[in-house]
């Protein structure tokens, strides 16, 4: 074989190599398989927050990583009473978080200082899959704080006493102001708004006393008083309790 055939050899050769290399680079990538025994695999839901240790209370905000899933449905339960309480969230995830408050009903049915594990479960056509367990101490919310009459204190009549005042709590729309006289009796029962009640520049809030008023007062008598805040969704939540004593008109 002369060297000239060899060289022509060696050129198709070469061009055949590259155009199979060419070929390979424009190849269309493979479509995934129809095989109904392919199954797609759901990722897991991510607690993102709160952590675990962390206080639920009416204002919580659970976030989690979406999985993928149209619908999701919020686990929790007491381990004190072994109790649990089921929120569905019939809406798919608006990005790539999901955020949603403690739902009002479960709230509404746990009590303060019990411990509560939550998870949260992705909803598929065919399974569920659940995320991680958190455990949380529920706090059902700050109750109002009573700043004055201080407790036990004695009015020498009743022009020295102008009402009764507490700090503004978060998530309250309205409160109820009560008294007892010495017997448990209630002598004074007002509720009314918050925006009536309090000034929101210093979140500070008070019951001034009127003609009306002082005449459900035994005078020389203890009386006790309390503060309940009131949500529109919450259980309400009372305040200590304190005493005080009018002397004289």
């Amino acid at each position: 074989m002369t060297k000239r055939v060899v060289t022509a050899l060696l050129f198709i050769l070469s061009a055949l190599l590259s155009a199979q290399a060419a070929s390979a680079q424009e190849a269309p990538l493979p479509v995934p398989s129809a095989d109904p025994r392919v199954v797609f695999i759901p990722l897991y839901p991510t607690i993102l927050s709160p952590s675990s240790g962390e206080t639920l209370w009416p204002g919580t905000i659970f976030k989690w990583a979406d999985a993928g899933s149209s619908t999701y449905t919020m686990k929790f339960k007491v381990v004190e009473t072994r109790q649990v309480f089921k929120y569905d969230v019939g809406a798919p995830c608006p990005d790539t978080e999901c955020a949603l408050y403690v739902p009002p009903t479960v709230m509404a049915q746990i009590k303060d200082g019990h411990t509560v594990k939550f998870s949260i479960i992705a909803n598929f056509p065919n399974s569920t899959i659940k995320s991680q367990k958190i455990t949380l101490t529920v706090d059902e919310g700050p109750a109002a704080t009573l700043t004055s009459p201080a407790d036990g204190a004695v009015f020498v009549n009743r022009f020295d006493f102008d009402g009764f005042r507490w700090n503004h709590t978060f998530f309250a729309n309205q409160y109820r102001v009560i008294v007892r006289n010495a017997a448990g009796e209630k002598v004074i029962d007002y509720t009314d708004s918050s925006w009536d009640f309090c000034n929101m520049a210093t979140q500070t809030c008070g019951l001034g006393m009127n003609p009306q008023l002082h005449n459900h007062i035994v005078l020389q008598e203890e009386h006790t008083w309390q503060v309940i805040a009131i949500t529109e969704t919450e259980p309400a939540i009372k305040s200590e309790k304190r005493r005080f004593t009018i002397l004289y008109n």
